[in-house]
């Protein structure tokens, strides 16, 4: 580990994370069998994840931040999440997370719904699912958050287009759906403090980045939510 690493540990959390004491909120995106694609998880070993939750206490997004405002134990604690709303998670995943019962969030770049996944920088032609897929789902305990509209960097955009990237979005999502919960997750990760404030401002709850071990507890950010790949 390098000097510079050190400082990035938040050593306040030090102790409840090696006792395993987090909330831990998984993100997916592709479930199919593309070795090469950094995104994408084999249907195999995605099932075989499901299968180890099956001792934790996997929960929806909404009971995961009722835990971390009541402060409850968070031990084995898990939320699942997808990100992109891909033709895979209808066709490959859901049969998956169906047998399990497992509540999942899905979010969704609104503008990008029964079209191609043209952000990715791995695939661009990755379908994407269409908005009677979406409405299928509800019934499967699928609930939707956003991904902005058209799946950008939302640090670059300038303040009235943030505003309107965030915005149009979940309030499309309202309208088209019936399960939603007013919470971001930022396209790739990427945020600062300028995107942070405008979430929070346009209703957002909470907002979710990506790639981090040290889980979430009751010190978290709302609007710096991490998120995961499976670890048990």
């Amino acid at each position: 580990m390098t000097a510079n690493a050190i400082f990035t540990i938040p050593w306040r959390i030090l102790p409840k994370w090696l006792v395993g004491d987090r909330l831990k909120i998984l993100m997916y995106h592709s479930v199919s069998d593309n070795p090469r694609d950094p995104h994408a998880i084999a249907p195999d070993e995605f099932t075989q994840q499901m299968k180890i939750l099956r001792s934790k206490r996997v929960v929806s997004l909404r009971e995961g931040l009722d835990y971390l405002r009541d402060g409850c134990p968070l031990r084995n604690v898990y939320v699942i999440t997808f990100d992109d709303a891909l033709l895979d998670f209808y066709t490959t995943a859901l049969p998956v997370l169906r047998e399990f019962g497992y509540p999942v969030t899905m979010f969704v770049s609104t503008g990008m719904v029964a079209g191609k996944a043209v952000w990715d920088t791995f695939d661009k032609t990755k379908p994407t699912m269409s908005w009677k897929q979406l409405e299928e789902c509800q019934g499967e305990q699928v609930v939707y958050g956003s991904h902005t509209v058209n799946h950008i960097r939302l640090q670059e955009c300038s303040d009235a287009k943030l505003a309107d990237e965030l915005e149009t979005s979940l309030i499309y999502l309202q309208k088209r759906l019936d399960v939603v919960i007013p919470a971001l997750a930022y396209p790739g990760g990427y945020h600062n403090a300028r995107v942070r404030l405008a979430a929070r401002s346009v209703g957002y709850s909470c907002a979710l980045g990506a790639s981090s071990r040290w889980g979430n507890g009751p010190e978290s950010d709302l609007f710096q939510l991490r998120r995961q790949s499976f670890i048990v």
